[in-house]
């Protein structure tokens, strides 16, 4: 979200904090709307590279007395924000992503493979001078520099530092102990007071708080970190690159050649070889040739363009997690992307091989919300003229109908006409088998609002006076991940859809409530 959407969902006390990184030259005790508009008017402060750079490196310099420890960690928390879809992230989310990172650099730093890359020598050396630095257990910020100048003179990242500080036991601290949740949130609390973390704590009317990065500001957050790509999003352009090519961005580094395109890519990001100096190994037509397979881009232009077109695609990417070998779960987690049709996401997530496979993709993911995550049993159709699918009201025979319509570029449903005579079909189709459909359930990207008059017209024209209901994927997907909050019940309540005319976040709320 942007920094003008973001302060609306943020109270007095927390506005306050992100009006005290950037000035003390503001009205004490005005209200909320009046230091909205502060923020508002400032965002191009807020937003500026080196302005976020220096309100980083000020606070965390001044106020604690161990800067490397608490660098480490708000580099790993922003990080954490930064990796999820939107760049916003709950504590808890937050404070298990960082946890998760730091034992997996603690476990990696035991595999020799992990440091095949490094001579024996570099290794050494930085081990000795990391060790002696972390003697009293605190970096100095001279220390620091030194252990700078030492990486980039023996070509080490600044991962690979993590990994030989675990190796000798001292990552994040002493014996290997990862931060602890009160550590992790009182640099929560620091990264606000800096004007870096924005937190929504009316988000949903604070049935939800979350954290967030501004839109405005993510660019200036990754170069204060020295990120070009979260990792994952690397991987994936990674994949795209060709054995021989991931092979000429290793021999820049006088790297090992050798093993499988998977150890390839996880040895050029062990190395710290950014995306821009893995590209720059590329010729410009193969740079061409890789853009070329992206339906979005553009293939000409110098070589500086086809790689900041390359790395700007990927770092827009929305990364999601799902079991690999569950297609239903996957098709589920990017179900807003198939219903807007967004190639980008589903075919640089690999989400999708054709853009054919859309349609059958968001059915499928439908299916598995209704069955995994709303616990309904499917209900099996003969034939092909029926809906995209539908389950059975509790202790009823009635029917739930529902149909999937995705639009290309997110453009609003208006229901047309013909939509109208397909859904009348589906619906007197199953009353001629002696089943009543109770509900019809459109879901689609975005509902223009006069789509409600063909969902009347259609409920008068059912000949069982059917309620037809139209829901964006996103609500659908906020219902099946949220239902359980408002009842003790193990089977969701088909009722909360059984109403004529458009469904919003708010009214599914307030009927989750009413149909406990």
């Amino acid at each position: 979200m942007k920094i003008e959407e973001a302060v609306e969902y943020m109270s007095l006390m927390y506005l306050e904090r992100i009006l005290k990184s950037f000035t003390q030259d503001y009205p004490s005790k005005k209200n909320e709307e009046e230091y909205r508009e502060i923020i508002k008017n400032n965002i191009d402060t807020l937003s500026d590279t080196e302005n976020i750079s220096d309100r980083l490196n000020d606070y965390f310099s001044n106020v604690n007395k161990d800067p490397y420890s608490n660098k480490l960690l708000y580099n790993f928390i922003l990080r954490s924000v930064l990796s999820q879809p939107n760049s916003f992230s709950t504590k808890d989310e937050i404070i298990q992503h960082v946890v998760k990172a730091e034992k997996n650099i603690i476990k990696l730093s035991k595999d020799s493979d992990s440091f095949k890359h490094l001579s024996q020598k570099s290794i050494d050396i930085y081990s000795t001078i990391l060790e002696t630095a972390l003697e009293d257990e605190v970096i100095s910020n001279e220390e620091l520099a030194l252990l700078a100048k030492l990486r980039k003179k023996l070509s080490i990242s600044e991962k690979d530092q993590y990994l030989i500080q675990a190796k000798l036991g001292l990552f994040p601290a002493k014996e290997n102990n990862v931060h602890t949740s009160s550590e992790i949130t009182e640099i929560i609390d620091d990264l606000q007071k800096c004007g870096i973390l924005f937190y929504c704590n009316q988000y949903e009317n604070g049935s939800t708080k979350v954290f967030t990065i501004p839109e405005e500001m993510v660019n200036g957050v990754k170069a204060s970190l020295g990120v070009e790509l979260i990792e994952d999003k690397y991987q994936l352009l990674l994949n795209k690159l060709q054995k021989k090519q991931l092979k000429k961005a290793l021999k820049e580094r006088n790297l090992n050649l050798y093993g499988t395109k998977d150890e390839l890519i996880e040895r050029i990001i062990h190395a710290g070889i950014k995306p821009s100096e893995t590209l720059e190994c590329l010729t410009s037509n193969e740079l061409s040739d890789i853009c070329s397979k992206i339906s979005s881009l553009n293939v000409s232009g110098t070589k500086n363009e086809k790689i900041n077109r390359l790395i700007n695609y990927y770092s827009k990417l929305i990364i999601k997690e799902y079991k690999e070998e569950n297609t239903g779960q996957k098709y589920y987690e990017y179900l807003e992307q198939l219903a807007k049709r967004d190639l980008d996401n589903l075919l640089g997530n690999n989400i999708i091989k054709d853009p054919d496979y859309i349609d059958l993709a968001f059915e499928e993911g439908t299916k598995y919300l209704f069955k995994e995550m709303l616990n309904h049993k499917l209900v099996d159709f003969e034939g092909s003229e029926h809906a995209d699918g539908a389950v059975y009201f509790q202790n009823d025979s009635s029917l739930l109908l529902w149909d999937n319509k995705s639009k290309k570029n997110g453009n609003a449903y208006k229901f047309p006409d013909s939509h109208l005579r397909q859904f009348r079909r589906y619906i007197r189709n199953e009353a001629g088998k002696g089943k009543r459909v109770n509900c019809f359930l459109i879901i689609t990207a975005d509902i223009d609002q006069s789509a409600e008059r063909n969902a009347v017209k259609l409920k008068a024209e059912s000949g069982v006076d059917t309620d037809i209901a139209l829901i964006t994927a996103e609500n659908l997907k906020l219902v099946a991940e949220n239902w359980t909050k408002y009842t003790s019940n193990d089977v969701f309540n088909l009722h909360v859809f059984n109403t004529t005319g458009i469904l919003s976040w708010e009214s599914l709320r307030e009927r989750m409530e009413w149909h406990e």
